[in-house]
């Protein structure tokens, strides 16, 4: 996919994630373009911090010399932080094209997902996450951290027993000769990160 990025005119917006191993890569591609950096690292020109979240929201600042050197506080749905590169790409992108900062916080806070793609539901006592929309090796381990992260919210705390974190798993497809070694590792993977959680498949 890098390879968009030498098709494009010379000069024009280019950005970049931060904390990918191909940044190097990427600038490769993208040399001939107005280059903007995203994500959690310190070098990012955009960069994210104060992440702080609960099982209805996420909050975090983003700074940029566009946006003031302190950066500026937003607030969105919780649809789990591995969302943050994409909503912080967009206020970058927002940003670069002069979007007022209040016109982009209010759509932040807006946001809103697809069916089956990280929604939380509430039925009864439980809580389901549909996430059934697609999946890769990558979309799942996003998906089990979601989860990983909900559990600190959902510990039943001093003398009250942990509620059961149940996982439905379908097939994951395209995946080609190893397609097998994905799902075993995808299991392996499930158990290691949700410990001490009772898991149910």
């Amino acid at each position: 996919k890098s390879e968009i990025l030498t098709a494009s005119r010379p000069g024009i917006p280019a950005f970049l994630p931060a904390d990918t191993p191909f940044l190097p890569l990427l600038r490769r591609h993208a040399s001939h373009k107005m280059i903007s950096t995203f994500g959690g690292s310190a070098q990012a020109m955009w960069r994210v911090s104060n992440v702080r979240a609960d099982l209805k929201s996420l909050s975090f600042t983003v700074a940029h010399s566009l946006l003031g050197a302190r950066g500026n506080q937003f607030r969105c749905p919780n649809f789990g932080e591995h969302h943050l590169t994409n909503i912080l790409l967009a206020i970058g992108i927002s940003s670069q094209f002069a979007v007022p900062l209040k016109k982009i916080q209010s759509a932040v806070a807006r946001l809103c997902l697809p069916r089956g793609r990280g929604q939380i539901l509430k039925i009864g006592t439980h809580l389901l996450v549909d996430d059934s929309y697609n999946a890769n090796p990558e979309s799942m381990d996003a998906a089990l951290n979601r989860i990983r992260t909900m559990t600190r919210y959902l510990d039943g705390g001093a003398g009250r027993a942990r509620r059961d974190v149940v996982l439905i798993l379908g097939d994951m497809l395209e995946l080609g000769g190893r397609t097998s070694v994905f799902h075993s590792n995808l299991g392996m993977q499930a158990q290691k990160m949700l410990r001490p959680w009772r898991i149910v498949y």
